[in-house]
């Protein structure tokens, strides 16, 4: 366990708030080592009081099982359902970009411009392109990335694309 502490600490000390939320895989820093601590602990109860250890390793196994069905990380429930207009709005604006163009955007997003090399979080570099969702709301990006973005289409320093289904992309003027 001495091992996680140096992870869990980093974790736990970040300013920002994603780092130490539950279904994040900022945690994979430090629980390997809870893991194997785990493994060992149990071996050695399972040696020392048989009865006991079964138990034990039984509970885990009805927890783990509980925690995936409820309050699993990968947020099944949130991130797998049938493909709707808003996801073919999202393809399409994607399709329309360049493939060599800076695109700037939020996490859930890029996780489809994975063969964009010029794809970002965020607009802090000045992307020739933008892509969001209207309806989107996170703590990162309504009271941070948003703003900037309004602020550059207001000045000028982006235009509007398109707009579908709430799926807007924008690009930066020349």
């Amino acid at each position: 366990m001495l091992l996680a502490l140096p992870g869990f600490v980093e974790v736990l000390a970040s300013r920002e708030p994603l780092m130490y939320t539950m279904g994040q895989y900022y945690a994979a820093v430090w629980v390997p080592y809870v893991l194997v601590a785990f493994v060992l602990g149990g071996a050695r109860l399972l040696e020392r009081a048989p009865a006991a250890g079964r138990g034990w390793v039984r509970a885990s196994v009805a927890l783990c099982v509980l925690t995936s069905i409820f309050f699993s990380p990968l947020h099944l429930g949130h991130f797998l359902r049938w493909p709707d207009a808003r996801d073919a709005a999202t393809n399409a604006a994607i399709a329309s970009i360049p493939h060599a163009a800076s695109v700037g955007t939020y996490d859930e997003i890029y996780a489809h411009l994975g063969f964009f090399p010029r794809a970002t979080v965020g607009v802090r570099r000045d992307p020739q392109y933008v892509v969001y969702d209207e309806s989107y709301v996170s703590a990162a990006w309504t009271p941070r990335i948003l703003p900037d973005v309004q602020r550059a289409l207001a000045d000028g320093t982006y235009r509007v694309i398109s707009r579908r289904d709430g799926i807007v992309l924008l690009a930066r003027k020349s």
